[in-house]
C-alpha cells in the first residue's frame, strides 16, 4: 500500500490551528466498509509494532531528565476503548471530532501536537501539527523529526494492512485480534 505526502483536506478541523510544523500522508482504506474516524484513530495508537514500541520506551527514558511528559500506562485496551468513545487518555486529550474526522492533541512544557485522522472515502489522510512553546520543543522536535515521518509511515500502514482490526466486532480487542 502506498502512502503518499500529502496538503491538509482542505476542510480539515485542523486548518484552523496555528503550527510551526504540518505534514500529512494520505492513503487509501483497501475495503469498502466505511470505518469513524475515532476506530482508525484508536488502531492508530494501538497497532504498534515491537519496535516502535522500544523507540517510545526509549524516548521516555531519554526525556524524562528534561521534565518531559512520558505515559507510564500502556493500557492499549483502555485508550482503545477511550478514543472509540471521543475521550482523551493519559496524556492524549480529544479536541474535536466530525462524522468523518478527529483531532486529539497531546501538549507538553516544550510543545504542542496535534494528530487528526480525516476520512473521504476511499482516502485517509493522518495529519499532524506541532506550536513549539520554546527552545527546548525546537530542539526536541528536530530531533525527533526524521524519526516522527517514519514512525507516522510505519503506523499507518500497519493499520491499512489490516483493516479487520477496524471492522472487528466492538467487543473484540486489537491485542487479541492481532494474534
Amino acid at each position: 500500500m502506498k502512502i503518499r505526502k500529502s496538503p491538509l483536506p482542505p476542510h480539515s478541523i485542523l486548518s484552523q490551528y496555528t503550527a510551526d510544523y504540518t505534514d500529512c500522508f494520505r492513503g487509501e482504506f483497501p475495503g469498502t466498509e466505511r470505518i469513524p474516524p475515532e476506530k482508525l484513530m484508536a488502531a492508530f495508537w494501538t497497532t504498534m509494532p515491537g519496535w516502535l514500541a522500544f523507540l517510545f520506551k526509549l524516548r521516555n527514558l531519554l526525556v524524562r531528565p528534561f521534565g518531559l511528559k512520558t505515559e507510564t500506562d500502556s493500557n492499549r485496551e483502555a485508550l482503545k476503548e477511550a478514543l472509540e468513545n471521543g475521550e482523551g487518555y493519559g496524556m492524549m486529550t480529544v479536541v474535536a471530532k466530525t462524522a468523518d474526522e478527529m483531532v486529539v492533541s497531546l501538549d507538553d512544557k516544550h510543545l504542542k501536537a496535534w494528530f487528526s485522522v480525516c476520512i473521504e472515502n476511499p482516502s485517509i489522510y493522518l495529519s499532524t501539527l506541532v506550536q513549539y512553546h520554546n527552545k527546548l520543543g525546537v530542539a526536541y522536535f528536530t530531533l525527533i523529526r526524521p524519526f516522527h515521518k517514519i514512525v507516522v509511515k510505519s503506523m499507518f500502514r500497519a493499520v491499512m494492512r489490516t483493516p479487520e482490526l477496524l471492522i472487528k466486532k466492538e467487543t473484540e480487542s486489537f491485542d487479541s485480534a492481532s494474534r
